[in-house]
């Protein structure tokens, strides 16, 4: 697996996460518009992995460096950082946070029925995203990126810790390190991407994890092709077709700041 300069892998997935999902879960043995356990319905949240049912999504704070962090729903399917204490040292290092929507199976969570799914049985997998980044606060260091899961069977282990591969798009940074020299590039769809290849470790499993950092930034997509990343990652022997993919998350990745950052909508199709 090659490494590359610049990108260290956060640890979203720690050991505490399992327990803080599972105790939110006892105390909300609910069902919310389509969404199993742990989802609030309320509006605004500044607790570390708060969670807002929205329809067959689920938004969350997902602060797992516990730093001071508040999100705000924006829409039915929008939210906005209204508070970010990050601190780290910008665009390197581990992230702080990812707040961030989500669909499928995530940490206990149950939203929307499209995953998990085999890849081999999804003919289309399209995302709409919208985003705001001109008012966030100076000084700031972020990413806007899609997180997709796979696994290597339908359900993941007992840690809850996905063992296929993880994909990332991101769509727009700010101060983050530039890719490496000698960085490849490939086409998804007409534009053209860095593809930057990475091991990562938790729970005592391994898995590759592929970023396709947009050359140009943009802050938004519509109907974005999510298979032509599977595809490219099939064709690089990463994952295979007969795995599942059991998530489809869209966030900041934040190091430092990020006060103002907004997802104004979101939408996903899968078939």
């Amino acid at each position: 697996m090659k490494a590359s300069a610049g990108y260290i892998a956060r640890t979203d997935r720690a050991a505490g996460r399992a327990v803080t999902s599972l105790a939110a879960g006892l105390a909300l043995l609910a069902t919310l518009g389509g969404v199993t356990a742990c989802a609030s319905a309320t509006t605004t949240g500044c607790g570390q992995y708060w969670q807002s049912a929205a329809g067959s999504f689920v938004i969350e704070n997902n602060n797992f460096r516990d730093q001071p962090e508040c999100l705000a729903r924006t829409g039915s399917s929008g939210f906005k950082v209204t508070i970010s204490g990050a601190a780290g040292q910008r665009g390197s290092g581990q992230p702080a946070a990812y707040p961030e929507i989500y669909t499928g199976y995530h940490w206990g969570t149950q939203a929307g029925s499209a995953f998990p799914a085999q890849l081999s049985s999804l003919s289309y997998a399209r995302s709409s995203w919208s985003v705001a980044v001109a008012g966030v606060q100076p000084d700031s260091a972020y990413d806007v990126a899609y997180d997709l899961w796979v696994n290597k069977g339908r359900q993941v282990a007992a840690s809850g810790q996905s063992d296929g591969a993880e994909l990332m798009i991101w769509l727009n940074e700010r101060a983050v390190p530039a890719p490496a020299p000698g960085t490849p590039t490939v086409t998804v769809d007409g534009v053209r991407y860095y593809r930057i290849e990475l091991s990562r470790h938790d729970h005592g499993i391994r898995w590759p994890l592929i970023i396709y950092r947009r050359v140009a930034s943009v802050t938004s997509v519509r109907d974005l092709s999510l298979l032509g990343f599977v595809a490219d990652a099939v064709a690089q022997h990463q994952l295979s077709m007969s795995w599942y993919l059991e998530s489809v998350e869209a966030g900041f990745e934040i190091w430092r700041g990020g006060t103002g950052l907004d997802t104004r909508s979101f939408a996903l199709t899968a078939g």
